[in-house]
């Protein structure tokens, strides 16, 4: 469901960008707007960079005609209107169809598309940002090919000086990589705690703000992490190696440089296959895979996995470690499972808030 309301607004948004949304289709977009505080703010976001952007005509209806047919390809709803507009419209939507390209292809939801290297690009202090909400996902292709899975709850930024001179993300929240590969521009993303620096491999990053361990698994090619430090900490993944990092635990090493495993800060693990899963990659098939976890990081999964609030009566039980492979998209039958390994009671006080007693 959330992935329809996000791609009904990117329609109904690029529809008025354009200036050819009909009153009907206005009164949707404003409804959105009024019960999805991310996408008002996204659109509050736009308004403001659309004077700083301007695209020749011939540009803005490559980008909207280009939107078009990627939509048709990933099999997305499109709508008969959302045609690309006559040209004889071209001068009155022109800056608006500006902010529309960048909102639809590149803050949104699909694929990036790169202009053709003679013509003028978006001025150079705008950002890219990619944002996911609870209980979607979002796949990008980035300027130089690179392919991006964002999970639930994550946020991608970049500059438009992307692949120009460098290759340089930000990251929060979870997302896998295919890096293509470049030796002259290597890939770097950037973390609260770490940056991790890669030619062209294939990886997961996992960094949510409210969780202590960020992790790093990497599944082919080779990648070097540095921490934010004082102690200039490098670590260098090979394949098939997941990196555990206590972020709570990197902040208080301002002293005495840590080794791998030394003091719980860094845990090198190896990336294990059971059942031809890779617990690591589950959430990219929609599957939830949990390999002795505590119920309470099982909780923050399944709140961002299914869009909801959960809440602990009994703190005891947030401890309780479970194991567990599940490709069910119901939260109660997932909490009957967890209620039948250990002794817990559960209930939903309403459809979006359950509590755990």
């Amino acid at each position: 469901m959330a992935n329809n309301i996000e791609a009904e607004f990117y329609d109904l948004l690029g529809l008025k960008m354009a200036g050819i949304s009909s009153p009907e289709q206005l009164a949707r977009l404003d409804h959105i707007l009024s019960e999805h505080e991310a996408f008002f703010s996204l659109y509050k976001h736009l308004e403001t960079a659309g004077a700083a952007c301007d695209y020749p005509s011939e540009i803005l209806e490559q980008a909207y005609a280009s939107h078009y047919v990627k939509k048709k390809l990933l099999a997305l709803p499109v709508k008969n209107n959302e045609a690309p507009p006559p040209r004889q419209h071209k001068t009155r939507y022109k800056k608006y169809l500006a902010i529309a390209a960048v909102s639809l292809l590149v803050l949104a939801t699909v694929f990036y598309f790169s202009f053709p290297k003679n013509q003028p690009s978006v001025t150079d202090h705008c950002k890219n940002e990619i944002t996911t909400e609870k209980g979607s996902k979002s796949k990008v292709m980035l300027p130089d090919s690179t392919l991006v899975v964002l999970n639930a709850d994550s946020h991608l930024t970049y500059d438009n000086t992307f692949n120009k001179h460098n290759r340089e993300v930000v990251l929060t929240g979870e997302a896998y990589f295919e890096v293509k590969y470049n030796k002259d521009k290597p890939f770097i993303i950037h973390t609260d705690k770490t940056a991790i620096k890669v030619l062209g491999t294939e990886f997961n990053v996992r960094n949510y703000p409210k969780e202590d361990l960020m992790e790093t698994s990497l599944i082919k090619g080779k990648i070097e992490l540095t921490f934010d430090d004082k102690n200039n900490n490098r670590v260098v993944m090979n394949p098939s190696e997941k990196l555990v990092i206590s972020k709570s635990g990197l902040s208080k090493t301002n002293k005495d440089k840590p080794r791998i495993g030394e003091e719980d800060i860094f845990k090198l693990k190896r990336i294990t296959v059971k059942d031809s899963t890779i617990a690591e990659l589950a959430w990219l098939h929609n599957e939830l895979c949990f390999v002795d976890k505590t119920l309470d990081l099982i909780a923050s999964e399944l709140e961002r996995e299914f869009k909801t609030t959960i809440l602990f009566r009994n703190e005891a039980v947030k401890s309780y470690r479970y194991t567990l492979h599940s490709d069910n998209n119901n939260l109660d039958e997932i909490m009957h499972i967890i209620k039948l390994s250990q002794n817990i009671n559960y209930r939903f006080k309403s459809k979006d808030t359950l509590i755990i007693e």
